[in-house]
């Protein structure tokens, strides 16, 4: 069985994960067996989770007509999958904060916190 620390993580990230898969599994969209255990395989839930949010439609009605051949579903969702990695779509977006903005945020906190006045 895959580990999937990479998918356990990515839905932690994003609440509506299992609700955006159960919202496309009710609209009768669904990959082939084959397919799902590629991307459990691979830990890439998260072209599942693309494919299911409704501005990507278009590509899961595409993969759904795929589903008499499982092959080419999983050529399909490796090219979702590199093109998910080369845009960085779901990238970590932390923004990195300089040294005035890190002690301006320690400043807030101490504030919020009643160990320092305004």
């Amino acid at each position: 069985m895959p580990d999937l620390a990479k998918s356990r993580e990515f839905a932690a990230k994003h609440p509506d994960f299992n609700e955006s898969l159960l919202r496309a599994h009710a609209e009768g969209h669904t990959l082939a067996v084959e397919s799902v255990e590629h991307l459990k395989r691979t830990d890439r839930l998260d072209v599942g989770y693309w494919l299911s949010r409704p501005e990507n439609r278009a590509m899961r009605d595409r993969l759904h007509n795929l589903a008499e051949s499982p092959e080419e579903q999983i050529v399909e969702l490796n090219r979702i999958a590199a093109q998910l990695d080369r845009d960085g779509t779901y990238a970590d977006t932390t923004p990195v904060l300089s040294e005035v903005d890190q002690a301006l945020q320690k400043r807030k906190e101490a504030i919020r916190a009643g160990r320092r006045r305004r």
